[in-house]
């Protein structure tokens, strides 16, 4: 019974070892904070200022209470001639002030010293004038060693950022003092030298490798990059020329220089047209780089197809309209391409009405068939669907409605209505003569640009050609 350690043995035992273990936590949670903290730049930057603020005080503090030490022999050499010199000066033009008029001024003193009485001194007002005169002397000193305090700080500033400042001091204690803290100073001002080298060049480097903010509003957003990129950049160029060019983000996971070497190469100055392409590294599934090329105020959203695998692609765009929608209140509307047709029933689920799908392997291989078996129809193809030339536009126009198609092609003089949108979202091209045009109905048609027609509130009535001429007599 002896041998064996109770419950409260072992608690008392184990209390030392707790306590031991509890200590050292606390010692490497705090080493890690503070490695933490100084790992960012906010942290490296208040360690650099709080260094240099303590070592400007405490050696300034230190270098208030050094006395008078050894003099240097050529400083004090100097101090000697230049005190001599003063002083021979002042009893030359003392002994030359006073030489005239010594002869008459000693009869003068001898006689008032015989009429004057000698005043009497009043003990009291003696005493009250020492405690005065000593009280203005600790005054004084106590301001002289206040001064000297923040003097001896601004001497070791001077010290801290240039060394040269030691040779002012003629006392050997003191310059020994100086030269170890301009030691100190030379190599904070290396390390501060080297911070903001780092700081310059990961900003340069930010740069270069296009991670830096875009601030835009009302621009074209594309996400991704692939065979087509060039082409669409190229479309929205020329699209934007009525307007007086525009702006183009990119947001894609390639490398800047990579992108533009390629916009380069395959684009010349004069294909912009005014419009400036912004490139942007990045992955459009990530939340922070969508808020870096501004997606939020984008006019028009278009998400590429960057994967040859199907699936895969889809599921990447279908997270990125996730994104969008439910992290951003978007400006404009999105368009995105899909590879799998039966896919787009869920990325429409998702997106809504504020997203287009766009299946380019199905489209694509009607045009091909449709090609194929009319020849000729790829250059209707081609003038038809880009921007030089004619192009479709589709647009609600409040004047028309209730009027009958068939009278839409006197509204329009400049363009040609082929078809319309109804308010449901169903396209009808070529619909009845006589259906009339419903509230947010959108008319379909073929024009030049976009701010080349309008509709006409008075309908233009174009004459009718007559095909019979009067006979002219002979």
């Amino acid at each position: 019974m002896g041998g064996d350690d109770g419950p409260a043995d072992k608690a008392a035992a184990a209390m030392p070892r707790k306590k031991k273990t509890s200590i050292r936590f606390t010692k490497a949670r705090m080493i890690y904070k503070i490695d933490s903290f100084l790992s960012t730049k906010k942290g490296q930057t208040i360690m650099l200022v709080g260094f240099g603020l303590f070592l400007m005080v405490v050696s300034g503090l230190f270098f208030s209470l050094l006395g008078e030490g050894v003099h240097i022999e050529g400083a004090a050499e100097t101090d000697v001639g230049i005190e001599q010199g003063s002083g021979s000066l002042k009893d030359a033009t003392s002994e030359t002030t006073l030489e005239p008029t010594h002869a008459g001024l000693h009869g003068a003193s001898l006689s008032v010293a015989d009429e004057t009485p000698a005043p009497t001194l009043d003990t009291n007002e003696t005493s009250k004038d020492e405690t005065a005169t000593a009280e203005e002397g600790k005054a004084e000193g106590q301001a002289e060693e206040h001064a000297s305090v923040i003097t001896s700080i601004w001497e070791c500033w001077l010290f801290i950022s240039d060394p040269g400042a030691q040779g002012e001091q003629v006392e050997w204690n003191k310059r020994i003092f100086a030269a170890a803290v301009s030691i100190i100073g030379l190599f904070y001002f290396f390390v501060i030298l080297g911070f903001v080298v780092d700081s310059i060049r990961d900003k340069m480097e930010d740069l270069k490798k296009g991670r830096s903010n875009v601030v835009e509003r009302d621009h074209s957003l594309l996400l991704g990059w692939s065979d087509k990129a060039v082409s669409f950049v190229k479309q929205l160029c020329l699209a934007n020329e009525s307007e007086g060019g525009g702006v183009v983000v990119v947001l894609t996971e390639m490398d800047k220089e990579a992108v533009e070497a390629e916009l380069e190469s395959q684009l010349e100055p004069s294909d912009y047209h005014g419009t400036k392409v912004v490139v942007r590294s990045g992955s459009p599934l990530i939340i922070s780089d969508l808020k870096k090329v501004s997606a939020h105020t984008a006019r028009s959203i278009t998400i590429l197809a960057t994967s040859i695998d199907a699936d895969k692609s889809d599921a990447a765009c279908l997270r990125i309209i996730l994104g969008l929608r439910g992290l951003f209140k978007l400006q404009g509307h999105v368009v995105a391409e899909v590879r799998d047709i039966d896919n787009e029933p869920l990325v429409h689920l998702v997106g809504g009405s504020d997203v287009e799908t766009l299946v380019s392997h199905d489209i694509i291989g009607r045009l091909i068939l449709l090609s194929a078996r009319s020849p000729g129809l790829s250059r209707v193809y081609n003038s038809l669907l880009g921007f030089d030339g004619d192009e479709f536009y589709c647009k609600t126009w409040p004047e028309v409605v209730g009027v009958a198609f068939k009278d839409l092609l006197p509204r329009f003089p400049n363009a040609a209505p082929i078809g319309l949108k109804t308010s449901h979202g169903k396209i009808v091209i070529k619909p009845a003569m006589d259906y009339k045009i419903a509230e947010g109905d959108e008319i379909i048609v073929l024009a030049e640009d976009n701010d080349t027609y309008k509709a006409e509130t008075d309908p233009v009535l174009v004459p009718p050609v007559t095909t019979t001429h009067p006979i002219l007599p002979l």
